[in-house]
């Protein structure tokens, strides 16, 4: 991004107009009881409308069913995350929209303060996640009805042994499937490349057995810091593991990467001969596309690789991040 001039930080209020209304993200303003302020394009045509004017003095129930999927009431539930986000200064949360016909989706929603004509407002960023949803729910019925067929050949061929994760064989199966729902979808996808710092090291002083038993300290980890059912782990090798995160930001994967480093950290798994501390740590390579720019998976692959050697040479312990192309 170019770096606004100095003379001028704040740029032109037209041209920051200009931004909010033609963003490719929905977003709004809110005032402190929920009324909207303003709003742009991306948003009055996600909620299928044709002219902006059609939206006057909302509040989000306008724009609601009568009750949240978790059965609490739209009302009181947007006042609810409108108080929270007030109290906080950000608030996330996911939140059903129904559109004039009817038709209900369900959204991710981010509120954060912002200055609006001489007062608090609230501004919402709000993205339809009803693909990842559906998504979500195809894999994870794929998942039972192989589970159902054929469990223990499931686990012999696609389970690593040590860790109970996906091994690299079936890693690369739901990889390539991913791929083309990405590129169906126009979303991005991830990839994040973990390697454990000094292992051989590990593995040396301490044996083998306590080097098994670390991995799978480490594995355990890893599945906990994963929340979304679309998101894939993997034992890719050795001491490497993978992860493959659908429909996804920088932000998220990069949030996704520290808290990686952190928990590891937190696991405070002894180990005296690591020359990066007293506890087993991990470097982390993140990379991130659209996969219809790219001919090969392999590509963000080697780009996660190339971010983890960074991450090694860097003095481990840490992650580095890429979003292609540059």
């Amino acid at each position: 991004m170019n770096q606004i001039n100095n003379k001028n930080p704040l740029g032109s209020l037209a041209d920051y107009r200009l931004l909010f209304d033609y963003a490719d993200i929905a977003m709004i303003v809110l005032d402190q009881e929920g009324y909207y302020l303003d709003y742009n394009r991306a948003y009055y045509q996600l909620m299928g409308y044709s002219t902006k004017a059609q939206l006057t003095r909302f509040h989000p129930k306008d724009v609601s069913p009568e009750r949240q999927p978790d059965g609490q009431d739209s009302l009181e539930k947007a006042n609810q995350m409108i108080t929270i986000a007030f109290e906080k200064g950000s608030h996330n949360f996911e939140w059903q929209h129904q559109r004039p016909d009817g038709f209900c989706f369900l959204s991710y929603v981010t509120l954060e303060i912002i200055p609006y004509n001489k007062q608090s407002c609230l501004l919402a960023t709000i993205r339809d996640i009803s693909e990842q949803r559906k998504l979500e729910r195809l894999v994870e019925e794929q998942t039972k009805e192989l589970a159902i067929q054929n469990a223990e050949l499931e686990h012999l061929s696609s389970i690593d042994p040590l860790t109970n994760l996906f091994n690299r064989r079936k890693f690369d199966a739901i990889y390539s499937y991913l791929w083309q729902q990405a590129i169906r979808n126009k979303c991005q996808l991830g990839i994040l490349y973990i390697d454990v710092d000094f292992f051989k090291l590990y593995n040396d002083n301490y044996g083998h057995l306590h080097g098994d038993t670390c991995l799978q300290r480490i594995a355990n980890v890893l599945r906990k810091v994963l929340k979304r059912k679309s998101d894939i782990i993997a034992r890719y090798g050795g001491e490497e593991f993978i992860m493959l995160v659908y429909d996804c930001n920088a932000h998220f994967i990069q949030m996704l990467a520290e808290e990686i480093n952190k928990k590891i950290r937190q696991e405070e798994i002894a180990h005296d001969f690591s020359r990066v501390g007293l506890h087993v740590t991990v470097s982390v390579g993140a990379a991130l596309c659209f996969p219809e720019q790219y001919t090969t998976r392999r590509e963000l692959i080697d780009a996660a690789d190339k971010m983890l050697y960074l991450a090694k040479k860097s003095g481990k312990n840490c992650y580095k991040f890429i979003n292609l192309p540059l």
